[in-house]
């Protein structure tokens, strides 16, 4: 199968970092919507896909646009129970930090853990944005990769357990908070 969506970001995003380390003001808000699409490959072995989107980072003098690309491949493992499976996904992100997982939101997929930091509803730490502009007009979008594997066992139709294991990080990062 393939989707392609239009998502709406101003929910689940903060928007862009005046920048610590750059000294400027807040950003303006974002309001194009994310473009979204993957293709999904489903068989008896299991299921494979790509993912990718697109992400406009505005800044007071000008945008930028950012992107996110992923794999993720779910491998069905019945010899071990009826639903287990092994799952792996990974994610690169340039300017679209929020799709590794890491959050730029309270509301937001894993709530804001950033470099061991995390800001858990607005509480504490800081939080990594999309990207920073600087007073002088530079522009300078974060980076970011996680990945993600997960064994779940079904010891029952009614019983399973997971086990997960992932890493993130961010990288030429941009606090906000």
């Amino acid at each position: 199968s393939a989707t392609i969506s239009l998502e709406d970001n101003s929910v689940t995003r903060i928007g862009n970092s005046g920048g610590v380390a750059f000294g400027a003001t807040q950003n303006v808000s974002q309001d194009t919507p994310d473009i979204v699409g993957n293709l999904r490959l489903d068989q008896a072995w299991g299921s494979a896909q790509l993912m990718a989107a697109a992400h406009n980072n505005r800044y007071k003098f000008g945008d930028d646009w950012g992107y996110a690309v992923g794999i993720g491949v779910e491998i069905k493992l019945p010899m071990l129970g009826a639903a287990s499976a092994i799952k792996f996904s990974a994610v690169h992100s340039d300017g679209a930090i929020e799709y590794t997982g890491l959050s730029g939101s309270s509301g937001g997929a894993i709530g804001g853990i950033a470099l061991g930091y995390t800001n858990l509803g607005g509480v504490g730490g800081v939080i990594v944005t999309d990207s920073a502009s600087a007073i002088n007009g530079t522009n300078q979008l974060t980076e970011g990769a996680s990945f993600m594997l997960q064994l779940r066992h079904s010891w029952t139709p009614q019983l399973r357990s997971a086990f997960h294991a992932g890493y993130n990080d961010a990288y030429n990062v941009n606090f906000a908070g």
